[in-house]
């Protein structure tokens, strides 16, 4: 059901996610949703996967916020970068795709390089807690 985040996120990272976050059915929603990201960019587009969760540590050495959604315990945001030399692609459009499917994003340089940011947006976090409840 995965195949395309999967290519980009390695099934055991995957496990890892769930097996570290107390909020399960969010990282679903948002597996689900940057699934449907990942299937409909163009295959032509060269993208990387440049940064996924981070310990506390490692996201102070990054210059990270503080409560990042990169952090381990919740592991709801990935970075991507689209690698040199492809034959197309713009974070503009990117960004644009992200939304359309329901994830925040933002294509931002924050001191180590161009890259595209998604995660789950805050008042969907929100009202998924509350029905989890």
């Amino acid at each position: 059901m995965l195949r395309h985040v999967t290519s980009y996120i390695s099934s055991e990272e995957l496990t890892l996610r769930f097996h570290r976050t107390s909020q399960a059915g969010i990282l679903w929603t948002y597996f689900k949703r940057l699934e449907a990201f990942l299937s409909v960019i163009d295959p032509e587009i060269l993208l990387v996967h440049s940064g996924g969760p981070r310990t506390v540590e490692r996201n102070k050495v990054v210059g990270g916020h503080p409560h990042s959604r990169h952090l381990w315990k919740h592991g709801d945001a990935d970075d991507f970068v689209i690698a040199p030399g492809s034959p197309t692609g713009d974070y503009d459009t990117l960004v644009s795709q992200a939304l359309r499917c329901g994830l925040y994003a933002i294509a931002h340089d924050v001191g180590s390089g161009m890259h595209l940011h998604v995660q789950i947006p805050k008042r969907d976090r929100q009202r998924l807690l509350e029905e989890l409840r």
